[in-house]
């Protein structure tokens, strides 16, 4: 019949709700899941966890070929502190791992800068240590 408020039989592929094995899938394996809803091709280099990426700016109109871009480590950027309530100036300090971006504030003391790099470093276990690495069985 149609017409206003109309529901279709069969949703559209992305409208569509996930089947329980869907959801494991979504949540256990992120990237593949990922990747085949999106029908992504990961360019070699790649993080897995943004494995198609570039191939999803520049082969899809998803990202509507729109990519931010980053400033320099050391360059200045107005932001919300949302803490305070108002705009304050921040510093890339450092980029670890190549996927995090270590900002401090303006005022931020050299303790605060090292501490935060140390803290990034070790999320991301970018040093390497056995201890850090997650349980063979987990």
């Amino acid at each position: 019949q149609g017409g206003f408020g109309a529901i279709s039989p069969t949703p559209p592929p992305q409208d569509r709700r996930l089947e329980s094995s869907e959801l494991l899938e979504a949540v256990w394996d992120r990237p593949n899941f990922r990747s085949k809803k999106f029908d992504l091709v990961p360019s070699p280099g790649e993080h897995p966890c943004f494995a198609g990426f570039q191939h999803m700016v520049n082969a899809t109109d998803r990202c509507k070929a729109g990519v931010r871009e980053y400033p320099a480590v050391g360059q200045k950027t107005v932001f919300r502190n949302t803490g305070v309530y108002r705009m304050s100036d921040f510093t890339l300090k450092a980029v670890v791992a190549g996927t995090i971006n270590v900002w401090l504030e303006e005022g931020s003391t050299a303790q605060h800068e090292d501490l935060a790099i140390k803290a990034a470093n070790i999320y991301t276990n970018e040093l390497g240590i056995p201890e850090l690495r997650p349980s063979p069985d987990s």
